[in-house]
C-alpha cells in the first residue's frame, strides 16, 4: 500500500468509526508505524485541509464536523477501486461502443496515470472483460444523454415515437429510467395521455424536447413491481403465468438462466425442470420458448400454446412446405 492509498485509508476509516481512533488501532488497521500515521494525519490536515482532531481524553482522532461532513477533495480511489472502474467502463464499452465515454474519460487518464506508477500495463484490464455487443445497439447515444438528464433533473419530455415502420405518434411522459433488457435499451416512462406506466424502444425514439409539464415520479420500489409482473415492460394487463416443462437433458442449465425475478422453478420426478413465469405479453415469451426447440413445452395456457403452435406453422410455410410428411400429420403426435 503506498502513501495515496494510505491517505483514502485512514481517512475511511476515521469517517466510518463512531468514535475516536486512537493511533495504536490505526497502526493494526493499517498494518504500518506510528511515523507513518503521523506523516499521514499531517497530509490531512495540511495539504488536504480537513478538520482532523485530537481528543485527549478519549486518545483519538475524529473529523470535527460540525459544518458538515468532511470528504477529500476531488474524486479519489484507491487501486483497487480504480480497477473496478476500469473493469466497469470496459464492460459499458462493449456492450455499447462510445456511451458516457466522454464523460469517463478524464477519469480514465487518472486510472492511467496511476497504473503507470504502479508499473501495470494499462493493457491488461481490457482482457479482464468481453462482453459481446448487443443486437440492438444503439443508433444515437445523444438521445440516451438527453433521456438520463431529463430523468435526473425531472422534466417532462415530448417524444416522437415509432410504433412501427410506419407508424409514428407523438408522446408526452415523465422519464423514469433507462433499461438495459434482453439485448435491448428501454425507457421505462409514465405516460401523460393514456395516463399509465409504459416502455418505449430507445431506437424508436427519433426526436425528443423538453416539455413544461408537471413531473410524475415514482419511487423504485413502485417501478419494480409494476415491470417485473411480465416478462417485458409491457403494461397492458395483469399478467399471466406460464407453465413450461423442460426436458432432463438441458434442465440443469436451464435451470440457471434468470428468465424472470418472480420466476417459480421446480425438479420432477421425471427429471424435467417445470417453470411457471409471469408474463403479459406473449410475443417476447415465445421467443424464449422456441428457442429450445422440441426440448421445452408449453403446459398452460392453452391461448400460449396455440400461440406458439402457430408460431412454428408459419416456420413452416416459410420453407415452402419442403419438410415432408408435417409433423401435424403424424398420428403418433
Amino acid at each position: 500500500m503506498d502513501r495515496f492509498d494510505r491517505i483514502i485509508a485512514l481517512h475511511s476509516l476515521i469517517s466510518n468509526a463512531h468514535y475516536p481512533v486512537s493511533s495504536q488501532e490505526i497502526k493494526e488497521r493499517m498494518a504500518c508505524s506510528i511515523s507513518t500515521i503521523e506523516r499521514l494525519i499531517v497530509d490531512l490536515r495540511v495539504h488536504l485541509g480537513a478538520p482532523l482532531k485530537y481528543s485527549r481524553e478519549y486518545k483519538g482522532y475524529y473529523y470535527d464536523e460540525l459544518g458538515g461532513r468532511y470528504e477529500l477533495p476531488g474524486l479519489w480511489f484507491n487501486f483497487s477501486e480504480f480497477s473496478a472502474l476500469l473493469g466497469i467502463r470496459k464492460l459499458l464499452q462493449d456492450v455499447q461502443p462510445g456511451l458516457l465515454g466522454s464523460h469517463l474519460k478524464p477519469i480514465e487518464k487518472r486510472v492511467n496515470k496511476l497504473l503507470k506508477s504502479k508499473q501495470i500495463d494499462r493493457n491488461l484490464l481490457s482482457k479482464l472483460t468481453q462482453v459481446s455487443r448487443p443486437n440492438y445497439p444503439l443508433d444515437d447515444e445523444q438521445v440516451f444523454n438527453r433521456l438520463t438528464s431529463a430523468i435526473i433533473e425531472s422534466k417532462c419530455l415530448l417524444i416522437n415515437y415509432f410504433q412501427d415502420a410506419n407508424e409514428q405518434s407523438p408522446q408526452l411522459v415523465s422519464p423514469q429510467r433507462v433499461v438495459f433488457f434482453r439485448d435491448k435499451w428501454f425507457l421505462d416512462a409514465y405516460c401523460h395521455d393514456l395516463k399509465i406506466l409504459s416502455s418505449f424502444h430507445l431506437n424508436r425514439i427519433q426526436e425528443l424536447q423538453e416539455y413544461d409539464g408537471v413531473f410524475i415520479s415514482f419511487s423504485k420500489e413502485d417501478l419494480d413491481k409494476y415491470y417485473l409482473g411480465s416478462v417485458v415492460s409491457f403494461p397492458v394487463k395483469l399478467p399471466t403465468v406460464a407453465k413450461i416443462k423442460i426436458k432432463s437433458h438441458i434442465a440443469h442449465w436451464v435451470a440457471k438462466e434468470n428468465w424472470h425475478p418472480n420466476l417459480i422453478g421446480s425438479y420432477q420426478d421425471d427429471g424435467c425442470y417445470y417453470l411457471e413465469i409471469p408474463y403479459a405479453h406473449s410475443k417476447e415469451i415465445i421467443m424464449d420458448i422456441v428457442r429450445f426447440g422440441s426440448d421445452a413445452e408449453v403446459l398452460a395456457p392453452e391461448s400460449l400454446k396455440l400461440e406458439v403452435i402457430d408460431y412454428l406453422e408459419k416456420m413452416l410455410v416459410a420453407y415452402n412446405n419442403t419438410i415432408c410428411p408435417s409433423v401435424y400429420e403424424r398420428e403418433d403426435v
